[in-house]
């Protein structure tokens, strides 16, 4: 019986996706799919259907191994096009330059094809808005959220309104003042959000690694779930990531950075009951910054 060769791409798609080399099949959107699920039986006959529905872990590659199997007549498009088309996509992944200072990069992210969209654009000027970081290049911490608020957006600066002085606080119990941290955000406008699809967003992970590496700090401050995981290339939860010194091994440049998660001061402000273990977090940062400068 023939499969749906979109559920077979989605199902190799995770590996890019989840940005790791083992995939969790309830984590897929389209798992519920009783042809996804026929997709699954299909690739992993050694799967019983019971093991499938748990959250099961499997390697990519194997899985592109039982793709490259398949036969014309299982699949409804032949398995040699698909592949090729996927090694296609990964052969134009967009390359981003290195640069020397911010004002390249963000002369680069004017121009570069995922800010083009005129949703945008300012209605007046038709310039592409993009909302920038605080701090300077030489602070010894940097902060990352994922997505900058409408507040953000008026002001044209990361981490204002009501996130912006609850991070003020937070910091300030550690002895930082605000001025003193570079903080940023992976996306550059709140639209991109839901502009953008997760691929797209790993490409602005790039361009967020291009922007710390023209920093000097030597740790990063990740706020939220949803930041740590595109910089993270991770699936995993807060509460798993928490309590690690997480590093980007794969790059050269920021390799020896290190990267701390803990929650998002607007997630703080909706359950005011995690502001215990916020503090745990600041206190270990805090802990960690002193043994370095000693």
């Amino acid at each position: 019986m023939a499969i749906s060769h979109k559920d077979v791409i989605a199902y190799l798609a995770i590996q890019k996706t989840m940005g790791g080399d083992e995939i969790i099949l309830d984590k897929l959107p389209s798992f519920q799919s009783p042809s996804f699920r026929k997709t699954v039986a299909t690739l992993t006959p050694n799967l019983t259907s019971s093991q499938a529905k748990k959250k099961i872990k499997i390697s990519s590659d194997s899985l592109l191994t039982s793709f490259k199997k398949l036969t014309a007549e299982q699949i409804d498009e032949k398995p040699k096009q698909i592949i090729e088309k996927k090694q296609v996509n990964s052969a134009n992944r967009v390359q981003i330059p290195d640069f020397s200072t911010l004002k390249e990069f963000y002369d680069y992210l004017q121009t570069s094809a995922i800010y083009q969209n005129k949703a945008l654009r300012d209605s007046k000027t038709k310039k592409t808005v993009i909302v920038k970081h605080t701090g300077s290049c030489s602070s010894a911490l940097a902060v990352l959220t994922m997505i900058p608020t409408q507040e953000d957006l008026k002001k044209g600066l990361v981490l204002q309104g009501e996130d912006g002085k609850l991070l003020d606080r937070m910091l300030l119990a550690i002895n930082i003042k605000r001025q003193d941290v570079y903080c940023s955000s992976v996306l550059k406008h709140p639209q991109l959000n839901t502009l953008l699809t997760w691929r797209e967003k790993l490409q602005c992970k790039q361009l967020m690694e291009k922007e710390l590496a023209l920093l000097s700090c030597e740790m990063v401050l990740i706020l939220g779930e949803k930041c740590a995981q595109i910089m993270l290339k991770t699936g995993k939860s807060i509460e798993k990531l928490r309590n690690s010194l997480h590093s980007l091994r794969k790059n050269d440049i920021l390799k020896d950075r290190a990267f701390i998660v803990t929650y998002h001061p607007h997630q703080l402000i909706k359950n005011p009951v995690l502001k215990q273990n916020a503090w745990i977090d600041l206190k270990w940062l805090q802990e960690l910054q002193k043994n370095k400068l000693g």
